[in-house]
């Protein structure tokens, strides 16, 4: 049944599954990723992979299996696969981390009890130096 010969009282459910699929299809991606070897290093975060080459095998088969679900799915409703431009997903990543670099700030720390002037003194620079980093990111995407 094509997307405009569909009751109206099943779109809202449509808008969910395909919402879901969305994410599960971005999860088997990571997945994937990992699978092929990936081990990102950056400041805090260091990915180890040790997976066997039986088990990277095994798991892009799950994955491209389950992709084929997804597919499924997709096609039976009438779904398009959504493009998301690079900067969209830049300007969406910058949005989500705004929040957190605000959130090291001593004033919002001071949620969990007093801040010592030390741990102040230390996260506040680089709060600030966060948010200015995310905004010079987002004046970047503005010059096209």
């Amino acid at each position: 049944m094509a997307p405009r010969d569909r009751p109206a009282e099943g779109l809202a459910h449509v808008a969910g599954v395909a919402a879901a699929l969305a994410l599960l299809d971005e999860t088997l991606c990571e997945i994937d990723e990992l699978a092929r070897g990936r081990e990102r290093r950056s400041v805090i975060h260091r990915e180890r992979n040790r997976l066997s080459e039986r088990q990277r095998t095994a798991i892009l088969e799950r994955t491209a299996a389950m992709r084929d679900a997804i597919r499924q799915v997709r096609d039976a409703l009438g779904l398009r696969p959504e493009v998301v431009d690079a900067a969209v997903e830049i300007r969406s990543r910058c949005a989500g981390m705004w929040e957190h670099a605000i959130e090291l700030k001593a004033e919002h720390l001071a949620r969990y009890g007093p801040v010592p002037e030390w741990l102040a003194s230390s996260v506040d620079p680089a709060a600030d130096a966060l948010v200015e980093g995310l905004a010079a990111v987002l004046d970047l995407l503005k010059r096209r």
